[in-house]
């Protein structure tokens, strides 16, 4: 599904310039469920951008489904995002002045208008992940977990093929962490791919694919 070759990314600082990632070679197959894990600093995150075209390679080749994404306009990208790639941060980013139905549809105004087959999907989804009864709610009501699992429903309104977490667990209780970790192996299990950012070590276990990374280049591959 994603290759990527000799993948180098470096950004421009005022201390001059950082290498995030050099030399990465990986291929991500569809319907995997990949972990990324490393210490601060080692590159997790700008491997999850470039997976999900937030920014570009500074060199190496990325190709999506064989397109390569270098010959790929703005538009294009944002198109493919848009339709292929469900993104889930550590902090769910709900707007306070829509209830929870209405934030799990808003990646549809995008698409000109929101159907009342969204509406219909933003309920299945919210069922899905135990906010049935929840609908009308305000971010503000929902508890920190609760709120992870309206930026996971949010995240899956587009029918997405891969979906993409940066540590979606993060500063939630062990109980709550495991709930997000059963909806997210759920997900996988419906035969979407998952690329998962975690520094949990135990976490990563709910994946079927292990990757670390070491000041920018992957130091292990579980293959």
């Amino acid at each position: 599904m994603i290759q990527l070759a000799d993948i180098r990314k470096t950004f421009q600082t005022g201390q001059g310039i950082v290498q995030a990632l050099e030399n990465i070679n990986l291929s991500i197959g569809e319907g995997v469920f990949l972990t990324v894990m490393g210490a601060s600093g080692s590159g997790k995150s700008t491997l999850l951008s470039l997976i999900g075209m937030l920014c570009s390679p500074t060199e190496g080749l990325m190709t999506v489904k064989g397109r390569d994404t270098g010959r790929m306009s703005d538009c294009q990208k944002t198109l493919w995002r848009r339709e292929k790639i469900g993104f889930v941060f550590q902090f769910p980013s709900l707007v306070n002045t829509l209830n929870v139905r209405e934030n799990v549809v808003l990646p549809k105004l995008f698409s000109g208008k929101i159907t009342q087959a969204d509406w219909d999907r933003a309920d299945f989804l919210l069922d899905g992940v135990g906010l049935g009864e929840k609908l009308h709610n305000r971010s503000y009501e929902l508890s920190g977990g609760e709120q992870r699992r309206v930026a996971l429903a949010r995240a899956l309104i587009n029918d997405p093929e891969m979906l993409l977490a940066d540590e979606p667990t993060g500063a939630l209780d062990e109980d709550t962490a495991i709930r997000i970790m059963q909806i997210l192996r759920d997900i996988n299990r419906q035969g979407k791919t998952v690329v998962m950012v975690t520094h949990d070590g135990k976490l990563a276990e709910w994946g079927n694919r292990l990757i670390r990374l070491k000041n920018g280049r992957i130091e292990y591959d579980s293959g």
